[in-house]
């Protein structure tokens, strides 16, 4: 802490051309609440001015606390790349998936945070990433678990370096388990990458927009088959660029290089929204991106690969929420009702528009499978009530047990758990 009342108070004395805010609100990830006095921190990620006598590798710091409806703003931030976050003793840390560009001095607001509190139940999830073919040395990666809007909720590292007893000690093992805990009882979508092969979606796929929404994580297996791409060091194409999203660089955005139909390879941008693909034989290659929380984005032109390398093929991703906004916030529960809770014969299920949406209604088991779809198309604005009577889509019967009422509409969600008695 001294270090950083060093910087802050260095900071006082240094000049910046512009200046710029940042603001937003910490809210609740389950509840939808605003949460008051949680500590938000905006890390300025680049270098800082070269007449600046603080180390230029060094990270600036610039801390606020919420009020009491989990409002924040950081005002007179020098230009600069911002990474914001959380820290709460209370609440496990999570970020904004955007790195905040304000070197041109323009606001950055809407910047919200949601937060899960430790004290509620969590859930764990497990399972086993596999490589289809290995390099046969040493391999690393990451499975990362995102939110429905893109905030990164969870995620562990992988290593072929993990001893496995029924592997010979000299063999690099191509299988690996893992287990992500303390997850939120929250939508989300599972992801497994490792350097050198397809970055996978659960399950089985290369698309954010397509992959498996979980609605409740349980504690249970996901696994992953990961493919190799076609990298060769015969070939020395190289393609690279930027991805961003509406307000900055967009990191852990999963850039797929495609060869007709076929993808040839596939990669990760870093913290900063750069990625770098490589191996490439000559031919012509469509690049795209995509990201849970965005919609997936495609370079406009096809890219030729030849002897020199492709630069600055540059990617703009645009968040879901910004290209239709909802009647209610991102922490309203639409007025979703359920009632009674738990039932036996019959429960009610309602809730409330106030504009014309498309809408969809399902029912989840607790490992996030659906079991039921009630209702989906478009409704006038109005209160709604549906009746289900505890059967899955068959019309047969759900055993007892705890299901999750799921109600999406304009790319906004939200759900209610639901007892079945017998």
């Amino acid at each position: 802490m001294k270090r950083l009342a060093v910087i802050v108070g260095v900071l006082a004395s240094v000049s910046f051309a512009a200046s710029a805010a940042i603001s937003g609100t910490i809210y609740d990830i389950v509840t939808g609440k605003g949460l008051s006095e949680k500590v938000v921190f905006a890390e300025k990620i680049d270098s800082l001015p070269r007449d600046s006598i603080i180390d230029p590798m060094d990270s600036l710091y610039f801390s606020t606390v919420t009020n009491e409806k989990g409002d924040y703003s950081f005002t007179g931030l020098p230009p600069g790349m911002y990474s914001v976050y959380v820290n709460s003793p209370n609440y496990f840390s999570y970020g904004f998936p955007e790195v905040l560009d304000i070197n041109d001095g323009i606001d950055q607001s809407g910047i919200d945070i949601a937060l899960n509190s430790p004290d509620r139940d969590t859930f764990s999830v497990s399972g086993e990433v596999q490589l289809l073919e290995s390099f046969g040395y040493p391999w690393f990666g990451e499975v990362m678990v995102f939110s429905n809007n893109g905030q990164i909720i969870g995620g562990i590292p992988i290593f072929s370096l993990d001893s496995i007893p029924s592997k010979p000690a000299d063999t690099v093992p191509s299988i690996q388990s893992y287990s992500v805990e303390s997850l939120p009882p929250v939508a989300c979508k599972f992801e497994s990458f490792v350097y050198g092969y397809l970055p996978q979606y659960f399950d089985h796929v290369y698309e954010a927009d397509t992959a498996a929404l979980m609605v409740r994580p349980g504690t249970g297996e996901i696994d992953f088959l990961l493919e190799m791409g076609t990298p060769d060091s015969f070939f020395s194409g190289e393609i690279s660029g930027n991805i961003r999203g509406t307000r900055g660089p967009l990191p852990y955005a999963s850039v797929y290089a495609k060869k007709g139909t076929k993808l040839a390879y596939g990669t990760i941008s870093d913290y900063y929204g750069f990625y770098y693909i490589f191996g490439l034989e000559p031919g012509t290659y469509t690049i795209y991106a995509t990201r849970p929380g965005y919609y997936t984005g495609q370079y406009k032109n096809n890219i030729t690969v030849a002897d020199s390398p492709v630069s600055d093929i540059n990617i703009t991703l645009t968040p879901k929420d910004a290209v239709e906004e909802p009647e209610a916030s991102l922490h309203d529960d639409f007025g979703l009702e359920v009632f009674p809770n738990p039932f036996a014969l019959n429960a009610t299920i309602r809730y409330l528009l106030t504009r014309h949406s498309r809408v969809s209604l399902k029912v989840y088991d607790v490992t996030g499978m659906l079991v039921g779809n009630l209702f989906e198309g478009s409704q006038p604005p109005g209160k709604y009530d549906f009746s289900w009577n505890g059967t899955d889509s068959r019309g047969q019967p759900l055993p007892p047990g705890v299901y999750f009422i799921r109600l999406e509409h304009n790319g906004y969600s939200c759900s209610k758990s639901l007892v079945v008695i017998r």
